[in-house]
């Protein structure tokens, strides 16, 4: 069965990980953001993110997947466009 929205929202919210599970997969470049894959099948990929302060991923799109957040450490802001990139 496909995950809903709010199923993937009502997980993440209640997901709770402390650093020590997850920092030995942080790292940053002073160039660029870093994208680790952790996990693929043909259901999912789960990727760990990582930016330093004013660093910014391009605008993008998913290609129709969807896709979900759950800020570890620090903040994200996030600037959905639309196909114009308005």
């Amino acid at each position: 069965p496909r995950v809903t929205d709010e199923q993937a929202v009502d997980a993440f919210s209640r997901l709770f990980l402390g650093k020590a599970e997850w920092s030995s997969y942080v790292h940053f470049s002073d160039h660029r953001f870093q994208r680790l894959l952790l996990h693929s099948n043909h259901r999912f990929s789960l990727l760990m993110l990582c930016w330093l302060p004013g660093q910014q991923t391009p605008p993008h799109d998913h290609s129709g997947s969807k896709s979900w957040v759950k800020v570890l450490s620090g903040s994200l802001f996030y600037n959905e466009v639309d196909a114009e990139g308005q």
